[in-house]
């Protein structure tokens, strides 16, 4: 176990390394940025950047060099800027361990998109990212986080960072099945917003599985208003359709299996105004959540694969990715970033993808016994993070990083249910941090 923490904290030191020798690779200006021995070098300020954490900027530089007089945030921000993106983009390409990806779920790999938004410093200058709201007498700036997140290994695999005008999660989630081949055992579980045939088609083009959470058949926008469905009870049934743009009697009789998709709704294999025809076959299970309540999903996969007890299960699993959208911005710090320059929240928001992965990886590999108790427990990620940045930090040796999570545990309560609560939350300002 020890060796395994280790190795994963060797690559990331090694990710950094690279950076900072191939530092004009990953600079603005190669040949003057970083070239003078000083003490906030190339590694220095990527070490810091990955670790930070939600205090004000001058706090946070007190907590990492231990001493006074210590390096003054405007010397950190004139190095941070000097910084291209490319740099957090190679450390988070690099710090993949594909052979730690071992779990699965009855031998299918999980893989869940979905976006969250990030709150970042108000600028009504900045068009792309400045949105209104009604009732709001100010408006607020935000990015958006599209991501695929691996549910079996709790780990994010694919993430994109948009603006709020080009806020597109379908698009997003297509670039990342163009950007590279999966595993065809890998079933891709998505909420009612990826719910189009679009992304039902390009999932199973690249030979893979999709699970997608859809409207109920009274919903007029959804895929499945108009089809012959038994509702009102727990179901597996087949759907067999001709997908077209054409209007003419056959494809507009109500009795023949015809689709007709409206110009302005997308599929690559059918563009506006072409008259080809496109068979599309999928299934619809309707599980019962809650007594008289259902969910009905759409997928790919073979009926003698999952029972309808595994489908509720599968789907409940995509909860995961919420949780980590949590952890994200409340345990890792993501809702507490430390500039107003989009490059620098680039850089911060890239950080902490990089840090929820590295602590995720370190977490895993911890064994907590929980025989002789009346629940199962596991290591707290939240206590987790704060030891893995100060093993980073080189203030807990490496070998006494297990040791020390260890020490911190929390139960496992499994199938709680909770009403969701939703409320609007903005950027907490920079004159607000605690120090």
């Amino acid at each position: 176990m020890n060796k395994t923490i280790k190795a994963i904290y060797k690559k990331l030191e090694e990710s950094i390394q690279f950076i900072s020798n191939s530092s004009h690779l990953f600079v603005k200006n190669p040949t003057q940025d970083f070239s003078r021995t000083r003490k906030l070098s190339l590694s220095e300020v990527l070490r810091f950047i990955l670790t930070i954490g939600a205090n004000s900027l001058n706090f946070e530089l007190l907590k990492y060099f231990n001493d006074v007089p210590y390096v003054t945030s405007s010397a950190l921000i004139q190095q941070r800027d000097k910084i291209k993106i490319e740099a957090f983009k190679s450390i988070f390409e690099r710090l993949k361990f594909k052979n730690l990806y071992k779990n699965t779920f009855k031998e299918f790999h999980l893989l869940a998109g979905d976006g969250s938004a990030v709150n970042i410093a108000r600028d009504p200058t900045d068009l792309e990212t400045y949105h209104t709201q009604k009732g709001y007498k100010k408006g607020y700036n935000q990015f958006h986080l599209n991501a695929l997140y691996d549910l079996n290994n709790l780990i994010y695999t694919h993430f994109m960072i948009d603006t709020h005008h080009h806020l597109n999660e379908r698009q997003a989630l297509i670039s990342f099945l163009d950007s590279e081949t999966f595993a065809s055992n890998t079933i891709i579980i998505l909420d009612r917003g990826y719910e189009s045939y679009e992304v039902m088609r390009k999932i199973a083009n690249k030979g893979c599985y999709y699970l997608i959470r859809v409207k109920s058949p009274e919903s007029k926008s959804g895929i499945l208003y108009g089809q012959p469905l038994r509702t009102h009870c727990e179901d597996e049934q087949e759907i067999s359709l001709i997908l077209t743009r054409r209007q003419t009697k056959v494809t507009k009789n109500p009795s023949s299996h015809y689709k007709i998709l409206p110009q302005k709704t997308r599929l690559e294999e059918l563009p506006p105004q072409s008259k080809a025809e496109l068979p599309m076959d999928y299934r619809v299970i309707a599980i019962e959540y809650e007594l008289g309540r259902f969910e009905y999903l759409a997928t790919n996969l073979p009926s003698n694969v999952f029972t309808l007890d595994d489908f509720k299960e599968l789907y409940f699993k995509r909860w995961a990715i919420e949780t980590s959208f949590r952890d994200l911005k409340h345990a890792i710090g993501l809702s507490c970033l430390h500039s107003k320059k989009r490059n620098l929240v680039e850089q911060e928001i890239y950080a902490k993808m990089i840090m929820y992965n590295f602590c995720s990886l370190v977490t895993q590999q911890i064994e907590v016994d929980s025989s002789n108790r009346k629940l199962d427990y596991k290591a707290n990620f939240k206590m987790a993070i704060e030891i893995c940045k100060k093993g980073l930090r080189g203030k807990i040796p490496i070998k006494k990083v297990a040791e020390s999570i260890r020490h911190y545990q929390s139960p496992v309560r499994k199938k709680r249910r909770f009403q969701r609560l939703t409320k609007p939350s903005f950027f907490k300002g920079f004159n607000y941090r605690v120090a």
